[in-house]
């Protein structure tokens, strides 16, 4: 059992070895190997889904019926990582995810409607 952060987790991702987690304001990523806590950004609000991109080196997030898209830059997503809005949806993001490719953002909102972005 892993603790990372603190509070209650709204969304968690998975991609080969980390472990990405969202509690309130902030988005953290953990090591599955050993436990530790690698990363942590605040962001501007508590992002409901998450999802990697199938190479690892991006992460979205949801919230609300906004999309943030952070990419992996030297020092990681959360220090030196460039942050993106990829899209809004016209009602709160139930959920998302990369295509295989990772050429695409896919999202289901609460109203039942499926949105996707490149």
């Amino acid at each position: 059992s892993l603790t990372p952060g603190s509070g209650v987790i709204e969304s968690a991702a998975l991609s080969g070895g980390s472990l990405a987690t969202s509690s309130g304001n902030v988005l953290t990523l953990t090591d599955l190997m050993s436990g530790n806590l690698t990363q942590s950004r605040d962001t501007a609000c508590q992002l409901q889904s998450l999802a990697f991109g199938m190479d690892g080196t991006m992460i979205a997030g949801a919230c609300d019926s906004t999309i943030y898209v952070f990419k992996k830059g030297v020092e990681g997503f959360m220090s030196a990582g460039t942050l993106m809005i990829a899209g809004e949806t016209s009602n709160e993001v139930m959920d998302l995810d990369f295509s295989p490719d990772g050429a695409h953002i896919a999202a289901g909102n609460m109203a039942g409607e499926l949105s996707v972005w490149k």
